[in-house]
């Protein structure tokens, strides 16, 4: 049973609340995760609303006011990319609707001045929010985000395919996986998130990008990398400009 149910004739919860909160609560949203991970938060914390009721107003088709940065999102896309990374408090009356533009409000304060640079690069918002949370998913290391940023930016250009098993994983994710190994489907998986096969970015963001990540994807670094991995000998990641150069990373030799 989900925490803090309404017992047996208990009085209704106020209007939008669907259970009893117990709050102020604290509430912390590490970049890289996706919705479904949130609601699964949310549902651990008495707040007044379920993970499920966080889910249906984020969702495809839920009714959003109008905000700049949301310009350009397609017609029923869901909210994936837009709930800011970071750490709210939560208070009794707060209803799933509410939150929801707390977490709006928290991404517009943060990145308003982005989307010039973006523009610059090509893309518009709602694709710069798509690679960002591609590269949050990739490296949370701001050092190494504008570089990978330039791997993907170099293989756009050329009209290849991204190659981030990430987009597989958010394909393949499921309740208590939700990113899950892809190994045995980067090739085979035909998903529009496979971006090994398909070219160009996947349909949507796929999880919640931070303000280092936004910026990378604005601003990548200069460089002609086409390909990038986890350094096989220690911490961090190896670059390669062709195809054999990354063979030999991923071979470590």
């Amino acid at each position: 049973a989900l925490a803090n149910a309404l017992p047996p004739g208990a009085a209704p919860p106020a209007p939008g609340l669907t259970r009893a909160p117990a709050c102020p609560c604290q509430m912390t949203i590490r970049s890289g995760l996706r919705r479904e991970q949130i609601a699964e938060i949310i549902d651990s914390l008495p707040v007044g609303f379920y993970g499920r009721d966080f889910l249906a107003v984020t969702g495809p088709g839920a009714s959003v006011p109008a905000r700049d940065f949301l310009s350009g999102m397609p017609p029923g896309a869901s909210l994936e990319g837009y709930l800011w990374p970071g750490t709210y408090t939560l208070t009794n009356e707060m209803d799933a609707t509410a939150f929801r533009e707390m977490l709006l409000d928290a991404f517009g304060a943060a990145t308003g001045d982005l989307w010039g640079s973006a523009a610059l690069q090509g893309l518009s918002p709602y694709e710069t929010v798509t690679l960002a949370s591609i590269i949050v998913r990739e490296s949370r290391d701001p050092a190494s985000q504008p570089l990978i940023s330039s791997v993907f930016h170099n293989r756009l250009r050329v009209g290849r395919g991204l190659g981030a098993s990430v987009t597989t994983q958010y394909a393949l994710g499921r309740p208590g996986a939700w990113w899950p190994s892809p190994a045995g489907y980067v090739s085979t998986l035909a998903s529009p998130y496979n971006t090994n096969i398909y070219r160009g970015l996947p349909p949507t963001p796929i999880s919640s990008p931070d303000r280092s990540a936004l910026q990378a994807a604005a601003n990548p670094a200069e460089s002609a990398y086409q390909f990038f991995s986890a350094n096989c000998r220690g911490p961090g990641i190896y670059f390669a400009e062709t195809y054999e150069q990354h063979l030999a990373n991923v071979r470590c030799e």
